[in-house]
């Protein structure tokens, strides 16, 4: 057994867990993310009991024979699938044991959280720029070559700083960054792989620093930020939590993922950014802010679909998305006033090119 091989403490909960879970969540410590007075809600529409049968899609990636919206979503392992048109539920389908109430646990949609409250920090003065450098914040980092690496670096994942990913090894640094109890300690033990600005290497690491850039530019922890900035502002209808990696006061949420909230209240961040960080009347993020986080930048190692961890849809339809591990998207296509909010749980046969081809065959017939 694998255990046999591997002793260190710090190794056990990457042994016994192995990959990431949905269900997961109640493994870690959380903190809190507490909603304000009021909510919003969007409204049932008239046509939402049609859709399930009358929008057709076909896994195009997978030469199926095609199904019904209802039938897809359940053959995937889908826990919740949302659309929402001008603030209307068109459609709504929760897996057994799930509902609108119900807490579904995000893995990268939750980098697309730290990115916006970056841009929030930016327009208050917290932090300069996305220009900055990281050591102006993390000056323990200096010493050690990072003082060329900027806040645009970490979320443009263009950092160079190394980090490995390999699935199923328990000593990956993806694996120990999970499961760690020592979250702070790990990010200062990072080393430079190659410059920075030169190619686009999507991990953690580089979210988890923005999560820690976040808690000293503010001076809250970054749960408490979100709060203040966004869960309350927004309306949302339910408390959320955040894991943390340890139940001591050094504890810091999981950054790049592990961010636990309702599937109507994720879909409010998609409202914020089909209306250009505008709020019923009141702006919440710059729109300059939505416009430099979704429009691609292949400047310096950037992606040519990929900005601030949202990633651009085919340039037909100008829309884009927050994506995660297992299927996890909150989908936005300006067109049509659409959001497309879709939840996981895990899949071997997961294939992420097809719920992409089929968001795009269901805004083509709604």
């Amino acid at each position: 057994m694998l255990s046999f091989y591997f002793t260190s403490c710090k190794m056990v909960r990457p042994l016994e867990y192995n990959i990431p879970k949905e269900r997961n969540a109640n493994l870690f410590p959380k903190r809190a993310i507490l909603k304000g007075d009021s909510s919003f809600y969007f409204v049932n529409a008239t046509r939402k009991n049609n859709i399930g049968s009358t929008v057709k899609v076909d896994e195009r990636n997978l030469d199926a024979a095609g199904s019904d919206l209802d039938g897809m979503v359940k053959l995937h392992n889908t826990i919740s699938f949302m659309i929402v048109r001008n603030d209307s539920i068109l459609y709504e389908h929760y897996a057994d044991n799930y509902s609108d109430s119900n807490t579904v646990s995000s893995f990268s949609v939750a980098k697309s959280f730290v990115s916006t409250l970056i841009g929030i920090a930016i327009t208050e003065g917290k932090i300069k720029s996305v220009h900055q450098p990281i050591t102006d914040f993390i000056p323990e980092l200096a010493s050690k070559g990072f003082g060329n690496i900027t806040i645009e670096h970490l979320l443009k994942h263009t950092s160079g700083i190394r980090f490995s990913k390999q699935k199923f090894n328990p000593n990956s640094d993806n694996a120990q960054f999970y499961y760690t109890k020592y979250l702070r300690e790990k990010m200062l033990q990072s080393k430079i792989e190659e410059p920075a600005g030169l190619h686009f290497n999507y991990q953690s690491e580089n979210y988890q620093l923005l999560g820690l850039i976040i808690e000293r530019a503010t001076h809250q922890t970054l749960s408490g930020y979100l709060q203040e900035k966004l869960w309350k502002p927004l309306g949302m209808e339910h408390d959320a939590f955040w894991n943390i990696d340890n139940e001591t006061n050094t504890g810091i949420e999981k950054a790049f993922c592990c961010l636990n909230a309702t599937t109507h209240d994720f879909a409010k961040l998609g409202r914020l950014f089909l209306n250009n960080g505008n709020w019923n009347g009141k702006q919440i993020v710059s729109p300059q802010w939505v416009k430099d986080a979704t429009e691609p930048d292949t400047s310096a190692g950037g992606k040519f679909n990929f900005k601030y961890n949202w990633v651009a849809g085919p340039a037909k339809y100008k829309s884009f998305y927050a994506v995660g591990l297992y299927g996890q998207y909150i989908y936005v296509y300006p067109q049509k006033n659409v959001i497309i909010v879709r939840f996981g749980k895990e899949d071997v046969r997961y294939n992420p090119a097809y719920w992409k081809s089929m968001f795009l065959q269901i805004i083509d017939q709604i």
